[in-house]
């Protein structure tokens, strides 16, 4: 799914040290850079939905040297810091932080953090080579919040966006080339809602 996404990194930037991958899932993104020996230094995987979460959990360690530092993280990414209440779905990878309905079902609490926090909670000053965001419609909330600002510290951005309820996705990708990024890449065959965006001043 993302094999000409990273392609197109590392013809750029091949020493890719730092990976912030939010909307992580079981771990494939990261594990695809696995085989290149990729990253070298930082992972930091965020997933929302708990159960996913343990499964990520597993793969990223089982599957990762010692001398990789890594946080596998289960919060909610959003536009502030705050907690969500959410529903048990056992595991669907299909969970966002808007599926309010908990009428008759299992709850449990999540937090949620801006990007601004992730970064500074994870990062420090450091830059991020790779931001890989698939949140399920949380990227426009996380976007357009006023805690974006260390977004500038991130070298290249996959997304994948989805027109998601009053939101369209150009007017999303309009507002990633705003705060200094160029798009790569438009979709392709196989993943027609991934884009990769650069940051021109890093």
């Amino acid at each position: 799914m993302y094999t000409e996404f990273i392609n197109s990194i590392l013809s750029y930037y091949p020493q890719v040290e730092c990976i912030l991958d939010i909307g992580a899932n079981n771990g494939g993104f990261v594990l695809s850079l696995a085989t290149q020996k990729l990253p070298s230094k930082r992972i930091v995987a965020i997933e929302f939905n708990y159960r996913t979460y343990l499964r990520l959990h597993f793969n990223l360690l089982y599957n990762f040297k010692q001398d990789v530092k890594i946080d596998i993280v289960n919060i909610a990414a959003s536009s502030k810091d705050d907690y969500i209440l959410t529903t048990d779905n056992y595991g669907s990878t299909g969970l966002n932080i808007f599926d309010n309905n908990t009428s008759n079902k299992s709850t449990y609490t999540v937090s949620s953090q801006s990007f601004d926090t992730i970064y500074e909670n994870y990062f420090k000053t450091g830059i991020i080579d790779i931001f890989k965001i698939d949140i399920e419609g949380a990227d426009y909330d996380l976007f357009y919040s006023g805690h974006i600002k260390n977004i500038t510290n991130v070298r290249f951005i996959i997304i994948e966006i989805h027109d998601f309820k009053n939101h369209n996705k150009s007017n999303l990708i309009k507002r990633i080339l705003s705060l200094g990024f160029e798009l790569l890449i438009s979709g392709n065959q196989i993943s027609p809602d991934v884009f990769l965006f650069k940051n021109n001043k890093i």
